[in-house]
């Protein structure tokens, strides 16, 4: 079975801390096998855990490519297939993210959504 790697963006503070929670509590409450979610942030660290970790970053839009980067190459030493990096105010289902990827191809594949701009962007 290929695995898949739900890589959280998130960041700890007094917004997006409740999203993080609030998806720990709903769509990420119970295991799926084949499946992993790790959330990450940048600074204040935190003491690294099975589902958190955080990267020596200062939190503002300027930074998030630096996050992402110190994150990608954590995220490397992990044994997963597949990566999906959502943010934190997705919600995954987990048992179908797992069941699409098996027959994608194992090299050469990106995805991701090109949306026109909202009204806040």
């Amino acid at each position: 079975m290929k695995r898949v790697l739900i890589f959280v963006l998130s960041v700890n503070d007094s917004v997006y801390a409740p999203m993080m929670r609030n998806s720990m509590d709903t769509w990420d409450s119970e295991g799926c096998e084949g499946t992993e979610t790790v959330y990450y942030h940048g600074m204040p660290m935190v003491e690294e855990s099975l589902r958190v970790v955080s990267f020596p970053v200062l939190e503002d839009y300027n930074t998030i490519s630096a996050k992402n980067l110190f994150a990608f190459a954590w995220a490397l030493k992990k044994p997963w297939d597949y990566m999906a990096r959502v943010n934190a105010s997705c919600f995954v289902h987990k048992r179908r993210l797992r069941d699409y990827v098996q027959d994608l191809p194992e090299k050469g594949l990106i995805r991701g959504v090109i949306a026109d701009p909202t009204e806040h962007c």
